[in-house]
């Protein structure tokens, strides 16, 4: 699949998910941007931060950085969101913390990482391990404890509603984001997907 057309899905699913989790945030930081999909939609209220700028970069409010030592004062970010990030990451928990560190109370986390499923596929470019910047992928106990641990109260840990791999196809067939929406919310799928999404907030006990 090419850049653009990967890009084009990535924003229906993002806007479904900004939608849900960070419309009533003022300000939202995308963690790990890469091509800035996040800030070229909402360009007004989220930031973007990566360690490098990607050769597709099209977004808005780029801050090089790094998520495991974020360069923002503590409180800053209503919301933070953070997608297909963690599995480049040796020590993980350590961005968790930055995130608890910039985030203020109350605050919205959302994260996408590979489930280990990703890692079973054979003989695919599909496979985990076949990007050689990967690390670990996840499973959900051990992203729940991951960000219990780091002090955030969790919502929910669920295979990705929004990433099944023929609805990739289906949608380019479509290009209906509503019908797409009505998709993903209404049908029970019979099998999980390769990715896990958490929702979890900063609230002091």
């Amino acid at each position: 699949m090419s850049v653009e057309k990967v890009i084009r899905f990535e924003k229906i699913t993002y806007r479904l998910i900004w939608n849900r989790y960070f419309k009533e945030c003022r300000k939202v930081l995308d963690a790990g941007c890469g091509p800035g999909i996040l800030s070229n939609m909402f360009p007004d209220k989220c930031i973007s931060v990566d360690i490098v700028k990607n050769p597709f970069w099209f977004g808005k409010n780029l801050i090089i950085g790094d998520v495991c030592n974020l360069p923002f004062k503590p409180n800053t970010f209503d919301g933070i969101f953070c997608s297909q990030v963690l599995e480049h990451i040796k020590s993980p928990e350590k961005s968790i913390k930055e995130f608890y560190r910039v985030i203020k109370q109350n605050g919205k986390l959302a994260i996408i990482v590979p489930s280990y499923l990703t890692a079973l596929i054979p003989l695919s470019k599909y496979n985990f391990y076949k990007e050689p910047t990967h690390v670990k992928p996840f499973t959900m106990r051990f992203l729940f404890n991951l960000l219990k641990t780091c002090g955030f109260a969790i919502n929910k840990i669920k295979y990705n509603e929004y990433y099944f791999p023929f609805l990739r196809f289906l949608f380019r067939k479509l290009s209906n984001e509503r019908l797409y929406a009505k998709i993903v919310k209404n049908i029970s799928f019979p099998f999980p997907p390769f990715e896990l999404f958490a929702y979890a907030e900063k609230i002091r006990i």
